[in-house]
């Protein structure tokens, strides 16, 4: 439970004053009942339409329930959030055409209301927030009484009382400040803020110093190593803003930035496609402290067999011949599988390995690794098809 994980902070969560609510919902139900007016008006094969007939849709359903009972501005709050998430979600972006009979500046009160909403949706998240936190303080306190009883500790109870020990006691924070000369941190990207504490006010200059963002560390004491794009796994609380803001602390102290670009893997090839993917959705602008650091090439190309392959899908198509997604994911494994069994079998391929990198040796199925962007969904293990066929093709799977 994330409480439970945020222990450290007992202070109550604010909530923002300016936020009401209802009225918001009230307006938001006025502009929704007034773009879906329209709805009838349009061309029912039009795109464009077909949004202004999801928001009638929506409008009639509270117009139902709101003949039985009055306006239930929480499932009102609730039901927002959904209209801009997900499947429900896809309509605000339909463009189409405007009929005659329709206004010229509906297009963009269609799309201000989407707007609207999801800010409306961020708002009351963030609103929610810290009821829902004051609602389930009481399960971290009883948490915390049954641990005392037990005489347990958990691995947040060990950070917390390491921190309350190296922040609280000026003579161990001198002692082990003393002590310890040099710290090497590798995959400081997964530091949590716990963490990041205790390390710099022992790496500091100064033993008096008990707030570790005015801490200024010794020079040369320091050796942090980390991707912040591999913040992304949120490991025990990991946070690329915790990230870049130790990261500017240290620069500002007169730390020294280093990029480690070179890939000693991958081909060049294979690095020219990882930084044409990458560099537009990380930020193509490398700045000192942000943005997407190209690949740098190490190895040599090898013309004998290619380097990046797009397999096809040999069966995309649904019914009527619409290209679908769960067709697709039918496709892949038999795909797979048969592409893995030619480059084992037939292909004449060779790799590398760590043990002998100037020996090339024949693909072997150990060679081969499938990724996948998750491993289950909606409780179905998405990687049995996969081992499945290559098991049918005599191909051992781990």
């Amino acid at each position: 439970m994330e409480s439970v994980q945020q222990r450290h902070f007992p202070t109550p969560w604010r909530r923002d004053p300016g936020f009401d609510r209802d009225p918001r919902i009230d307006r938001l139900l006025e502009e929704m009942e007034d773009i879906a007016g329209f709805a009838s008006r349009g061309n029912p094969d039009d795109w464009f339409t077909k949004s202004l007939v999801e928001i009638a849709r929506f409008m009639d359903e509270v117009r139902r329930a709101e003949r039985i009972r009055e306006r239930d501005y929480d499932a009102l709050e609730a039901r927002f959030s959904d209209l801009v998430v997900g499947k429900q979600a896809r309509h605000w972006d339909w463009r189409g055409r405007l009929s005659a009979d329709l206004p010229k500046d509906l297009r963009q009160r269609r799309d201000e209301l989407a707007g609207q909403l999801r800010q409306f949706a961020a708002d009351a998240g963030a609103d929610l927030a810290p009821l829902l936190r004051d609602e389930l303080w009481p399960i971290v306190e009883a948490y915390e009484a049954a641990k005392i009883r037990a005489g347990c500790l958990d691995f947040d109870d060990l950070l917390i009382r390491a921190r309350d020990l190296v922040r609280g006691h000026a003579e161990i924070r001198r002692e082990l400040q003393r002590r310890f000369t040099h710290y090497f941190v590798d995959e400081f990207q997964d530091t949590d803020p716990l963490q990041a504490e205790i390390l710099m006010l022992l790496a500091a200059d100064d033993p008096a110093v008990t707030d570790w963002r005015t801490a200024r560390v010794v020079p040369g004491k320091l050796f942090l190593v980390g991707d912040p794009k591999q913040s992304i796994y949120r490991f025990r609380r990991a946070d690329v803003a915790l990230y870049r803001e130790v990261q500017l602390r240290l620069i500002g102290q007169g730390a020294r930035l280093v990029r480690l670009t070179v890939s000693f893997r991958s081909v060049p090839e294979l690095q020219e496609a990882v930084n044409a993917a990458f560099a537009p959705r990380l930020g193509g602008k490398t700045t000192p402290t942000s943005g997407y650091v190209p690949l740098a090439p190490y190895r040599p190309s090898r013309d004998a067999q290619p380097p990046v392959i797009a397999l096809p899908v040999p069966s995309p198509y649904g019914d009527y011949g619409k290209v679908v997604d769960f067709k697709i994911e039918d496709s892949l494994p038999d795909v797979t599988a048969a592409w893995v069994e030619w480059v084992v079998k037939e292909s004449g391929w060779t790799v590398t390995e760590r043990e002998r990198p100037g020996e090339r040796v024949a693909v072997e199925p150990r060679h081969v690794c499938i990724l996948f962007r998750r491993f289950r969904s909606f409780q179905e293990d998405v990687t049995r098809p996969y081992v499945q066929a290559l098991e049918a093709r005599g191909l051992p799977t781990s």
